[in-house]
């Protein structure tokens, strides 16, 4: 473990009895349990549920379900997460731990291919966590969105309406109040600290590069679509 690792799990709330064991049992009965989530991208997928607050979450791959468990413990009550998982044979261990888990009433395990069940759930989704085939990640993505890939002008990916994407549906983001006109845009600056008003930059700020629109991890980034990469949350579309 180096240096940043350690610091990252100094720093990281401890991981859960529960999925501690399902970490364990994974190590002993499953081919290639480095596939499982862990603690530290498990704590990191439960605060973004925390921080995004979706309804409906929709994961394809399950695994030993490490990682529904741990998004079903940001999940609001109410909330649900349908997982998907092609191998039938991990079903009985994914299972077995939603059972004994205190979140897994949140959770609905489906056994079969992701582009064929997904579909005929018939639902919208706030929240999507892709880690399934990863040849399959451009239909998963189709498939979600709905257009093929190419957005339609002026269109914005989390307020986007049913007919542009089946699965997804709107965010709670396009709902949160905007800032008031009378604000101005000269608020606040980083770190608190508001600027005089006499006093000039000392040098231009710099320009925000533009987004690679032509990459698929960044348009699912901006539809409420997270993949799972090589161990890592990945924003670059490759393995």
């Amino acid at each position: 473990m180096d240096a940043l690792e350690q610091y990252i799990h100094d720093h990281t709330s401890p991981e859960e009895e529960l999925l501690h064991e399902l970490d364990r049992e994974a190590n002993l009965r499953v081919v290639q349990p480095r596939m499982l989530s862990g603690h530290i991208q498990g704590r990191l997928l439960e605060m973004l549920v925390r921080m995004l607050r979706p309804r409906r979450i929709l994961e394809i791959g399950t695994f030993t379900g490490y990682s529904a468990l741990s998004m079903a413990a940001g999940l609001e009550e109410g909330g649900e997460l349908h997982t998907i998982e092609v191998e039938d044979e991990l079903e009985e261990l994914a299972q077995s731990f939603f059972d004994r888990s205190p979140h897994g009433a949140k959770i609905r395990l489906h056994i079969g291919s992701a582009l064929d069940i997904a579909p005929a759930l018939g639902m919208e989704f706030d929240l999507v966590f892709i880690d399934g085939d990863k040849r399959e990640y451009p239909d998963y993505y189709r498939m979600l969105m709905g257009d093929g890939g190419t957005a339609p002008p002026g269109s914005q990916r989390l307020g986007a309406d049913r007919g542009q994407h089946p699965l997804v549906g709107k965010s709670r983001a396009a709902h949160r109040p905007q800032r008031p006109p009378h604000a101005g845009g000269g608020g606040v600056q980083p770190h608190g600290l508001r600027r005089s008003a006499g006093r000039k930059r000392d040098h231009p700020p710099a320009r925000r590069a533009e987004p690679d629109t032509g990459k698929i991890s960044r348009e699912i980034a901006g539809s409420g679509i997270f993949s799972y990469l090589s161990g890592k949350i990945s924003n670059d579309g490759t393995e």
